[in-house]
C-alpha cells in the first residue's frame, strides 16, 4: 500500500491537455524525482505482486529501465492508436511533441494561486 501526501501535488500541471504534456515528458525521462519515485516503487510493487519479478526493488530498476530505454513511450504510442488515435497525430504527440498541432492553443493566460494562510478546509 502506498500513502502519498496531498499537500504537495505531484507534478507540475493541472487539468487534463497539460497533464497528458507532462505525462509524455515523464516517457522521455523528463520528470520530479518524487513522480519517478512513485512511479518506479509502484510498477515495482505491482511486477513483485504479479510475479513478474521477485522483489519489489528489482520491479522498480525494471520500470525505470523502461521509462529509460523508450518502451514506455513506445506502448504508450501503441495504446493511443489502439484507442483511435490515428498515427500521425500519435507521432505528432508521442515523438515530435508537437502539442500545439493536437491539442490546439494553449490558454493565453494562466493563473498562480496560493492560500493566504496554512491550514485545511473543513466541512
Amino acid at each position: 500500500m502506498f500513502l502519498t501526501q496531498h499537500d504537495d501535488p505531484l507534478g507540475y500541471a493541472i487539468g487534463n491537455q497539460i497533464e497528458i504534456e507532462e505525462t509524455i515528458e515523464c516517457l522521455h525521462g523528463k520528470m520530479r524525482p518524487d513522480i519517478q519515485e512513485l512511479v518506479t516503487k509502484y510498477g515495482g510493487y505491482l511486477l513483485q505482486r504479479t510475479k513478474k519479478v521477485k522483489t519489489m526493488s528489482e520491479g522498480a530498476a525494471l520500470i525505470l529501465e523502461t521509462l529509460k530505454n523508450g518502451q514506455a513511450l513506445k506502448k504508450f504510442y501503441e495504446m493511443i492508436q489502439a484507442q483511435g488515435v490515428n498515427t500521425e497525430m500519435a507521432h505528432e504527440l508521442c515523438y515530435k511533441r508537437n502539442y500545439a498541432s493536437v491539442f490546439g492553443k494553449k490558454a493565453t493566460f494562466t493563473s498562480l494561486i496560493r492560500a493566504k494562510k496554512a491550514g485545511r478546509y473543513n466541512t
